[in-house]
């Protein structure tokens, strides 16, 4: 992946949580300005999201995030912040399973982008637990739920 694409990947990330705050705030504050702004940012998705279509790129699912979570682990020595950073990484492993468990359910495929091949194989064929499996429903139940919301609002990522 060369710069150009990583940064429109990173920019749908920036903009997607610049809507989500400021449909969170107006919500809360019940604010036409908040609200306003929140339509703005929703633009901005639509035009990123033609750049993912343009340049046949994927948005990420949690491969980043773990990527970046091992890289910081090899960053420090500290106890704490290592116990803290490999329970973020089992979480994105686990919403990693979940979303493709969900996109296959619907016939369509992720590829990875930030870890290898062989990383994201081992995740996604990872043996489930009860309590995982419990989980793992929540989280496709929630996708399901984002899937339909951001189509309705013209945003699939």
């Amino acid at each position: 992946m060369n710069i150009v694409e990583t940064n429109i990947i990173w920019m749908c990330s920036e903009e997607k949580l610049a809507r989500d705050v400021y449909i969170t705030l107006g919500t809360q504050w019940d604010l036409t300005q908040f609200k306003k702004i929140a339509r703005s940012e929703q633009r901005h998705m639509n035009a990123l999201k033609r750049l993912l279509i343009i340049y046949k790129l994927q948005y990420p699912i949690e491969d980043l995030d773990i990527k970046d979570l091992n890289e910081f682990l090899l960053q420090t020595t500290n106890p704490r912040v290592i116990r803290t950073y490999e329970n973020l990484v089992r979480g994105s492993r686990n919403h990693l399973r979940a979303f493709v468990s969900a996109l296959e359910e619907r016939n369509e495929t992720y590829t990875p982008q930030y870890i290898s091949q062989e990383e994201f194989d081992e995740i996604i064929s990872h043996q489930w637990n009860v309590v995982e499996k419990v989980e793992i429903n929540k989280i496709k139940q929630s996708f399901h739920q984002s899937i339909l919301y951001l189509t309705l609002h013209e945003m699939e990522f």
